[in-house]
């Protein structure tokens, strides 16, 4: 459209074109716009490229992904290098943003393509991430966030990592130099091969770097710098680092001084340069993306401490610009203004709250017992610029914070007084807070040896011996139709199967026997009663497990699960159990909290209830909630698996299936033979050509008429 107007494209058009075709892996559009790009750029009058371009080009190699990638990769690098005469870095002035820092974005792509692909060790990022140290650029957001995901998506190779940068001699402890850290490299011999075959050139070529693309990496290193003028600047000197000798024995504490650097002394490039929390937000995310749910709820302590240095490390300038004489109110208000940006730029998002706060269900007691001082803290600082919603949502991840009956109490009071109880609707926040209420709950189940309720029992021992007649059916007869009167007949008789002949046949034959073969032999009449065959198989006295009914047999479920002790009150403070109040609210039209009972229509909402009601072992409460439940929503398979997962917290692994079949969600019953099903098909298919045969002849008449 622009040069059909005769306007030239710029480079922010280029720019935007290939991030458009990188993200949308367009390989012929993206060539075409490179080559045109470098058309404009050998003009003398054209469009000049600069690191930034270099860095999309690195991107789309990254994007497109080929065998050759990181070859690929480092040869574009090594021509960016020549080309800008030994210079890595393109100031921010240069990308259009205020400061006086300098980037390195093609290092930066390449710390991207190194950090997220499988076949790359963690020690690259942290190698080229200090290469970018070395020639004076300051690291982005994304450098700090790539280097964190290699590390701790290999945390398994931390110990070569540790090994090679946590300590270099002749250094202070935070810096290092270039050369110092390459010959550490070779001298633990990542930079020679340690298997290499010389048979072609080619394949082996190929092969090294398949097998070692660090030492290419290194290779290329000491090859840019070996004859460029300013190699002692870059090689020799000291500079301070992010990761590198440190001196450090685990990954977590190396993470934490990355986030302190990023946090406190270096605030990124770009439009996000003065806010870090989004790297503690995106860190938080990483560990849960790994399953480390102790580490991603352990950023909010260190991103509260951390932004409270960031704070205070800016406040003392303001209130010192604020005093003082008149005489340079220009360069006074810049500074002013720039420390003011400083303490207001750290600031948190609501969505780190409510991320993090995602996670508190599957953390234990123990690791949220810290967490309450730091997640309320947080969310008084949130709470002026998140929107109502996010304020509930943030309040309700709070409540799996409480530790004292009065807490959760108070909290259950505030939800009851929140709720206008003549409403024929509940609001979406106070929702929000009712299944969080509930699934505190969950994780606080009764604390006295539970069992079964007469009636409960009663039902779990009926659906019980329906399963075992069904199966013991289906083993003698299959699908024939005797299975299904088998079936009954074992069900209303304790399993007792069908004598094959009446009484008055058994003595009639016992006594023509005798009479025949045995005439002297005396037997007395309480022989019959006396079985010479073992019984029939048959669900045991106690096929429901005794530790739900029996008051003589401690149980232990749900706690060993949950790994708490029903005895030990000193792991939580909470010894009452709340939810019979939630319950009878829910149920009751005066609260106003269950009015048009939502909590049947949400999925969410029904496999909390139905957790805290499997943990008591209320089994009627239980199959009235899913039959009510099911009529509005569909039971997924993920909804069974979950189900299934209560059953086996409660130490009644069959008791799940026994539980389906009583709500109706498993159909037992012996269906009709397979002869009878295609009997039916067959029926159903020959009416229906049947119908087509007299459409047909219909439109036979109609079309004959006509032509009458």
């Amino acid at each position: 459209m622009r040069q059909g107007m005769k306007m030239d494209l710029q480079l922010h058009h280029y720019h935007a074109l290939l991030r458009t075709f990188n993200f949308d892996r367009d390989k012929p559009n993206m060539e075409s716009v490179i080559g045109s790009l470098f058309q404009q750029h050998r003009q003398q009058h054209g469009v000049r490229v600069t690191q930034e371009t270099y860095a999309l080009v690195l991107d789309g190699i990254h994007t497109l992904a080929p065998l050759d990638s990181l070859e690929r990769i480092l040869e574009l690098v090594e021509l960016v290098f020549v080309s800008c005469k030994g210079n890595f870095l393109m100031h921010d002035a240069d990308a259009g943003y205020v400061g006086g820092r300098a980037s390195a974005p093609v290092l930066s792509s390449l710390l991207h393509h190194v950090a997220h692909d499988r076949r790359y060790p963690p020690f690259l990022p942290v190698l080229i991430l200090a290469w970018m140290e070395s020639i004076g650029a300051t690291p982005c957001d994304w450098d700090y966030i790539n280097t964190i995901a290699a590390l701790t998506a290999k945390s398994d190779q931390f110990p070569v990592v540790r090994m090679v940068v946590g300590y270099i001699e002749d250094c202070v402890p935070g810096s290092f130099s270039l050369g110092a850290l390459v010959e550490r490299a070779h001298k633990y011999g990542l930079g020679v091969p340690m298997h290499h075959n010389n048979t072609t050139a080619e394949s082996s070529e190929s092969a090294l770097l398949l097998a070692h693309p660090h030492i290419h990496v290194l290779k290329l290193i000491e090859k840019l710098y070996a004859t460029n003028e300013r190699r002692d600047v870059y090689w020799k000197v000291h500079k301070n680092s992010i990761a590198v000798n440190h001196r450090v024995t685990s990954l977590k504490t190396l993470i934490s001084r990355m986030l302190r650097h990023c946090t406190l002394n270096e605030r990124g490039v770009g439009p996000q340069q003065r806010n870090p929390m989004p790297v503690l937000h995106t860190t938080a995310l990483i560990y849960s993306t790994l399953r480390n749910q102790f580490d991603a709820v352990g950023v909010l302590p260190l991103a509260l401490q951390l932004h409270k240095e960031h704070v205070a490390k800016y406040l003392p300038n303001l209130v010192n610009h604020g005093s003082g004489d008149n005489h340079d109110v220009a360069g006074s208000a810049a500074t002013s203004s720039i420390d003011a940006a400083g303490a207001e730029g750290s600031s948190f998002h609501p969505h780190m709250l409510m991320d993090i706060g995602m996670l508190f269900e599957r953390c234990s007691d123990r690791t949220l017992a810290g967490l309450s001082t730091s997640y309320s803290e947080i969310a008084e600082l949130v709470a002026n610029d998140a929107t109502d919603v996010q304020v509930a949502e943030c309040g309700a991840h709070a409540l799996a914070l409480m530790t004292t009956n009065e807490e959760a109490s108070a909290s259950w009071k505030h939800i009851l007084a929140s709720v206008d109880a003549t409403s024929t609707r509940v609001p979406h926040t106070v929702r929000s807070l009712v299944k969080k209420y509930v699934a505190f709950c969950a994780r606080h189940p009764p604390k006295k040896n539970h069992k079964m309720t007469p009636k409960g029992f009663a039902e779990r021992e009926k659906w019980g011996r329906y399963i075992e007649s069904r199966d013991q059916a289906l083993v003698l007869f299959g699908t024939a139709p005797q299975a299904r009167e088998t079936m009954r007949h074992l069900f209303y008789n304790n399993g007792q199967p069908q004598p094959l002949r009446n009484s008055n046949m058994i003595d009639k034959d016992i006594a023509d026997v005798r009479s025949k073969l045995f005439p002297s032999l005396k037997l007395d009449e309480d022989w019959k009663t006396k079985r010479l065959t073992p019984e029939s198989s048959w669900i045991a006295k106690d096929a429901v497990p005794r530790h739900l009914w029996d008051p003589e047999v401690e149980n232990p479920y749900p706690h060993c699960v949950m790994r708490r002790s029903p005895s030990d009150e000193s792991t939580t403070g909470i010894t009452e159990d709340f939810f019979p109040m939630v319950w009878t609210a829910l149920m009751s039209s005066d609260t106003g909290i269950g009015a048009g009972k939502w909590f049947y229509r949400d999925p969410e909402m029904f496999l909390g209830l139905l957790r805290c009601l499997v943990y008591r072992l209320d089994w009627e409460a239980a199959i009235q909630l899913t039959m009510r439940s099911v009529q509005n929503f569909d039971f997924t398979s993920l909804m069974d698996q979950e189900l299934q997962t209560m059953f086996n917290e409660v130490g009644d692994p069959l008791g799940s299936l026994l539980f389906k079949t009583a709500a109706k969600l498993y159909d037992a019953r012996i269906v009709v033979d397979g002869a009878s099903k295609r009997e039916h098909f067959h029926a159903k298919l020959g009416s229906a050509a049947a119908q087509d045969k007299v459409q047909r002849e219909e439109r036979s008449r109609q079309r004959m008429a006509g032509e009458l």
